[in-house]
């Protein structure tokens, strides 16, 4: 089946129907969306058809309109497809996925999601970023350029990468790949990796950010204590973050009602709450974190975030490495991901990054100390000797 035959059915307006769930604008490029959003995985994939459907009902009727997906999460396409095509009069705001990184599998693995949802989607995800893939993801032909390809084509809106454990390779994807508008990310109480940095810098360039596994799959609430005593405390925190948007497996309608309760006049936690909560979970954390290999509770302890949501982005530290050379070796290893860019199109933000490199730094020094670096990209090179002809 040709995707592009399938008729958009999304909007750019704000819900004017969400039930007094709060809203958010979904990074500097989306529309307004209820802060809370339906995972598709949990009872869509697992669950009887009966549990599905009633589900579904309950998360529609509650004011939820955002639904996230995915090609490997079995039946639940499926059947998100056919209860979104029982609310005609609703503007659903979707997002799937694909894990497959080579062109021809990732359009053919598009074209079945289309058509398992009857619609093109709003956000087209690069599933589960893991580290070690930067360079196949990034490569001409792979999996981000895809993304790219099906969004010049109207086959999505918005391309979006996520990840459960590596805030450093899915940040490099992010970086160097470009044309990132969406990042879905793993974040809890007891899981903060991705609030060093990488959430930060996405805020900094206009990227929406999706909070996932904010209950920790099931692990994270403790009723009797420490840590976190309610789901509704764990979504709190989530969205006490620097994020534009939680999702939520949801399994019993129950759940529904809880969790959108608490997202209705939304008070958020204080810097001193969040840490509380961060110190409970500490006690068993490594039954939360997903995807988490092995884990090494000095490393764990000495990484606890400040929950300071100003952090300068990188470019910036860049900027502020300009008046010292003897910090550009630093700075240089912070700009390896340079080594992935394609041939021929180097991202314009990095160019500006070297036109303040050589105004403050030895120019010819410097392109000795590149071509001596065997991880950089030669077009880096070719761009630096360009501008000091010209100087």
């Amino acid at each position: 089946m040709d995707g592009k035959k399938i008729a958009r059915r999304v909007s750019g307006q704000a819900y004017s129907d969400s039930s007094d769930i709060d809203l958010r604008r979904f990074g500097s490029k989306g529309p307004m969306l209820p802060m809370l959003g339906l995972g598709g995985q949990v009872t869509f994939q697992h669950g009887t058809e009966a549990e599905a459907e009633n589900l579904f009902e309950t998360v529609v009727d509650a004011g939820v309109r955002y639904i996230d997906t995915a090609h490997d999460y079995g039946a639940s396409q499926e059947r998100l497809g056919r209860y979104m095509a029982a609310y005609p009069d609703h503007e659903f705001f979707v997002a799937t996925k694909t894990a497959k990184r080579d062109r021809d599998d990732f359009m053919r693995e598009l074209d079945e999601n289309i058509e398992l949802l009857g619609r093109t989607p709003d956000v087209l995800h690069v599933h589960s970023v893991n580290k070690g893939e930067q360079q196949e993801i990034l490569r001409s032909g792979g999996a981000l350029e895809s993304a790219h390809i099906a969004r010049d084509r109207g086959l999505c809106r918005f391309v979006g990468l996520t990840s459960h454990d590596d805030p450093d390779s899915v940040w490099e994807v992010a970086r160097w790949g470009g044309g990132v508008d969406v990042t879905m990310v793993a974040l809890n109480a007891a899981d903060t990796r991705f609030l060093d940095r990488y959430i930060p810098w996405c805020r900094s360039k206009g990227i929406a950010v999706v909070a996932m596994k904010v209950m920790g799959r099931g692990t994270l609430v403790r009723p009797d204590g420490p840590g976190v005593r309610s789901g509704s405390e764990a979504l709190t925190f989530a969205l006490s973050c620097p994020v534009d948007m939680a999702v939520v497996g949801f399994s019993f309608p129950e759940e529904v009602q809880e969790l959108t309760d608490s997202v209705r006049g939304f008070d958020p936690m204080t810097a001193a709450e969040m840490r509380d909560l961060v110190d409970g979970t500490a006690l068993y954390a490594d039954d939360v974190w997903f995807y988490r290999g092995e884990m090494d509770w000095d490393k764990a302890v000495d990484r606890r975030p400040s929950l300071d949501w100003q952090l300068p982005s990188p470019m910036s530290k860049l900027g502020s490495a300009m008046s010292s050379r003897d910090r550009l070796d630093d700075v240089m290893r912070d700009y390896k991901g340079l080594a992935w860019v394609t041939r021929g199109a180097a991202p314009s933000e990095m160019a500006k990054a070297f036109r303040k490199l050589l105004s403050k730094a030895d120019a010819e020094s410097l392109i000795d100390d590149l071509e001596r670096d065997d991880e950089l990209h030669p077009d880096v090179i070719d761009f630096l000797r360009m501008k000091q002809s010209k100087r």
